[in-house]
């Protein structure tokens, strides 16, 4: 399904008024492979959409015609996803939505150019592996036992993304897998829009 920017960015608004954990959200939102973005929008209802990535149940839309901060979060992944070239998966993985809403205050009256300047400079911090060890509170001993992956193998993926965008498909998807990651995580560049 493809969404354009205003929809998406309003996805977050809803997020952001139904009280749905921003940390939740971005993680569910990760793991939607058929959302697409792009300058068409092909989203029947926004509430449903809403409704089938948190699981709850949203009969209104009140997103519209806010322009707030999770508006400007929703904005920024739009831009950042398109700009970067990388997966919605990849750019809310390095810069997740709580994470981005504590930049508003700085950013938001800047141009899109300084958040992905920033953007850049998150993304050097801790690789995909890393955060995905983070992030489900998963060591890489425990993966490489269950995986079959050697931990030599897992530190060095561990070290650097290109070592993980060149690493072999059954290794991409175990890990994937192991740590419930949509595979798009793994593509070192998105499809174009």
């Amino acid at each position: 399904m493809r969404i354009n920017e205003d929809y998406f960015s309003r996805l977050f608004v809803l997020c952001k008024q139904n009280k749905v954990s921003m940390r939740a959200f971005s993680i569910a939102l990760m793991k939607r492979e058929d959302l697409q973005l792009g300058s068409e929008n092909n989203v029947v209802s926004l509430p449903a959409l809403f409704n089938d990535i948190t699981g709850l149940y949203l009969q209104k839309d009140e997103s519209f015609g806010i322009y707030d901060d999770a508006y400007w979060c929703g904005s920024v992944y739009f831009r950042l996803t398109r700009k970067s070239k990388k997966p919605l998966s990849y750019v809310l993985l390095k810069m997740p939505f709580d994470e981005l809403a504590l930049l508003y205050p700085v950013y938001h009256e800047m141009d899109y150019s300084s958040i992905s300047n920033q953007f850049g400079v998150i993304t050097q911090r801790n690789t995909i592996i890393e955060l995905l060890c983070k992030t489900s509170g998963k060591r890489l001993t425990a993966a490489s036992r269950t995986m079959g992956i050697s931990l030599n193998t897992l530190n060095y993926y561990k070290k650097d993304d290109d070592h993980l965008y060149a690493a072999s498909f059954d290794h991409v998807y175990k890990i994937a897998k192991y740590f419930d990651a949509p595979l798009s995580l793994f593509v070192k560049e998105a499809l174009p829009f």
